[in-house]
């Protein structure tokens, strides 16, 4: 089991206190992993070859590639001293939930708390040839990455993790903004070597959050924490965050603010950037959730709760009407007519009915 003196997603962020490792065991390539490789799901943990007997054929497979955003999680279920290791899951409906619920799909939710895109990235390879050896067509693979990228961390992950040298541009944070992005398009690159579709999710940010304070029911612990910086770099950006969330400039706060997993405005620019040259659909709920007041949106500092993640769930649902019916009927009426006898030029960049921005 992993302890808090091994590598692990949290181990050298003075911040994430309050995470109980008992729901983690160690796992060599990944860093850290849920017990026995299991899965979340909306009511416990079930091994992965159970999900695989549940399949129904005739439903869209997806498989939810994530953080703890992905498999759920409420801060302010953590804390000293609580002796219950799964308290902050299944306290609300995950998208994942909602797309068993309104789409009657098969869902693996592969969100494990603390997940970067370069656990992600390697994760998603390992369980697309397990499905895949296991006889599992997976149609959609989502992509729910990154506020945990741009946190602050003593050491990135491709060195804790992977041995390799530190990248040149590194400032602190697990993944530099050039990682982020070269994983995202491996990811979306072994997505299709399968044939399967894949999805981007840019993190909904809870800008009006207080910076470095992880739940509002145990505030004292993180308070606690700060007041041990003493006078580092961290120390420093943390007071800059502060005076910037008293004075009302809650993005400026947030993006200043590397202590809680919350994406940077660069990492979010890179998503965008890599679905437009990739053609990929991206889901962004951003414009959908108010700047303040929004305590029903989110359960703590950047977890999505129900009703976030049923827009999430529609965005969703939209793209697998769209490749169900749309396209497919576009498709016959372009043979119908000879609109697609001839080849045409390729063009610069995806056609507007493969890449959508929400």
């Amino acid at each position: 089991m992993v302890n808090t003196n091994e590598q692990n997603g949290f181990s050298e962020n003075p911040f994430m206190i309050g995470y109980d490792n008992r729901i983690f065991e160690r796992d060599e390539t990944l860093g850290f992993r849920f017990p026995d490789g299991k899965f979340i799901t909306s009511k416990s943990f079930v091994p992965l070859e159970e999900l695989v007997r549940e399949v129904s054929t005739g439903y869209p497979t997806f498989l939810n590639i994530g953080d703890s955003s992905t498999s759920g999680w409420d801060s302010n279920r953590t804390f000293r001293g609580n002796q219950n290791p799964n308290s902050p899951f299944f306290s609300y409906k995950t998208y994942s939930t909602l797309l068993e619920e309104q789409l009657f799909a098969n869902v693996f939710n592969a969100g494990v708390p603390g997940y970067t895109s370069n656990q992600g990235r390697k994760y998603l390879e390992s369980l697309l040839k397990k499905l895949s050896r296991s006889g599992v067509k997976v149609d959609y693979v989502t992509i729910y990455l990154g506020n945990n990228d741009c946190t602050y961390n003593q050491h990135e992950d491709r060195v804790r993790l992977d041995a390799k040298m530190p990248s040149e541009s590194a400032t602190g944070e697990r993944v530099t903004v050039e990682d982020y992005e070269r994983n995202f398009r491996s990811m979306i690159e072994t997505c299709r070597d399968y044939g399967v579709k894949p999805i981007l999710i840019v993190p909904p940010i809870h800008y009006d959050w207080e910076p470095g304070i992880r739940a509002d029911t145990h505030r004292e612990e993180s308070l606690e924490v700060l007041k041990n910086l003493g006078n580092s770099q961290l120390a420093e950006e943390s007071e800059r965050a502060r005076v910037f969330y008293e004075e009302g400039k809650y993005e400026q706060s947030c993006e200043i603010d590397r202590v809680l997993p919350r994406l940077k405005s660069q990492y979010r620019k890179a998503l965008f950037k890599v679905a437009k040259q990739t053609g990929v659909d991206l889901i962004d709920v951003q414009n959908q959730i108010p700047s303040t007041d929004n305590n029903e949106y989110f359960a703590d500092y950047c977890h999505p709760l129900e009703k976030t993640n049923q827009m999430i769930a529609d965005r969703i649902r939209e793209i697998r009407n769209r490749d169900l019916f749309y396209r497919p009927m576009l498709r016959r009426i372009k043979d119908f007519f000879g609109f697609g006898s001839t080849k045409k030029k390729p063009r610069d960049g995806p056609p507007p009915d493969i890449y959508a921005l929400y």
